[in-house]
């Protein structure tokens, strides 16, 4: 999932997990006051496929699909907006101009079933840049290195590495 928070009025932090499991102890995107901020994240989904964003702070949130795992391997997609809480469309008009968030509160997001992300997905990613991000890493010599090997390893990522190198486990 991309994760973007904008028009916050304080800084603040973003969590998603699977909303089935209680909201873990850590931050996935941090923002100050007056910024629009995006990542990227991998989360396990609910039974019910849908994945829980909490927000520390007042924002509008923002979340696009790019891509799922089945219960075998990682399956790209077209990017999609699922959730947009400012006045902008959804995949399907469901999660459009829902109002902005206010601070401590807890937004369910339906991920499977929508964006073409299949019924049964077991987690939503970009999770090429995660295993592209290890490659990098790994590979990398000293400052300044990291970010040309990464956009190496990404362009050099095909299915049968992605494969290998993504790990999801239950939460």
């Amino acid at each position: 999932l991309t994760l973007t928070a904008t028009g916050t009025n304080a800084p603040g932090y973003l969590t998603v997990y699977p909303c089935h499991t209680g909201r873990p102890l850590s931050s996935h995107l941090n923002f100050d006051t007056a910024i629009t901020i995006a990542t990227t994240v991998v989360t396990q989904l609910s039974p019910t496929g849908t994945a829980c964003i909490f927000a520390s702070a007042t924002t509008h949130l923002i979340v696009d699909v790019n891509g799922s795992f089945d219960t075998t391997a990682f399956q790209g997609l077209t990017p999609a907006r699922l959730l947009d809480t400012r006045t902008q469309p959804t995949v399907d008009g469901i999660g459009s101009g829902t109002g902005i968030v206010t601070g401590g509160t807890v937004v369910e997001v339906t991920v499977a079933g929508r964006g073409n992300v299949p019924t049964d997905a077991t987690a939503a990613a970009l999770a090429a840049f995660a295993a592209a991000g290890e490659a990098a890493g790994r590979g990398a010599e000293g400052p300044g290195s990291f970010a040309v090997r990464f956009l190496d390893a990404l362009h050099a990522l095909d299915a049968a590495s992605l494969d290998a190198d993504a790990r999801i486990a239950a939460a």
